[in-house]
């Protein structure tokens, strides 16, 4: 699916119930690609649903998996991506009231005219990605594995008088 099918009213995309489905992959995702070491394709999906308040959503889903640097080793992690997210669609500039801000069941959109669904994907990967990716057991070599010495205090045992 090329990048400018990505490219919707999200107004009229809501309102008429469309969908799009598709693969996205790195070249795709110029923010996400600087982050991991590969990653995709993902499996995306975003749905246009109008609520019974008549307010307009997007519904998207996400799969896929991304490979990161561990923290502890910096040996590659692969991070497995099953994301889901709902998006009460406002109009861009207008104050959202303090009573949707504590609703838990969806996130504010602020949108005009035309979203990139691609990039919106985009924000939600880097959002599920960890802060501090890492194996839940890293295997770190030993110091006689390194070709280090015992103790770096073994030089200090020398220089200790004996009193």
């Amino acid at each position: 699916m090329s990048r400018r099918s990505w490219l919707v009213d999200p107004w009229a995309f809501a309102r008429s119930g469309e969908s799009r489905r598709g693969e996205l992959v790195l070249r795709d995702l110029p923010r996400l690609a600087g982050t991991v070491r590969e990653g995709g394709p993902f499996l995306v999906e975003v749905r246009g649903a109008a609520g019974a308040d008549d307010r307009l959503y997007l519904h998207l889903a996400i799969e896929g998996a991304a490979s990161m640097d561990c923290q502890r080793c910096l040996e590659a992690v692969t991070h497995e991506l099953r994301l889901g997210a709902v998006f009460l669609l406002w109009p861009l500039g207008k104050d959202l009231p303090d009573d949707e801000l504590a609703e838990d069941g969806f996130d504010a959109l602020p949108v005009g005219q035309e979203l990139d669904l691609a990039e919106l994907a985009e924000d939600e990967i880097l959002l599920g990605l960890p802060l501090a990716p890492r194996h839940e057991v890293c295997s770190m070599p030993a110091a006689e594995d390194v070709g280090g010495s015992a103790s770096p205090f073994d030089v200090l045992k020398q220089l200790k008088r004996p009193q």
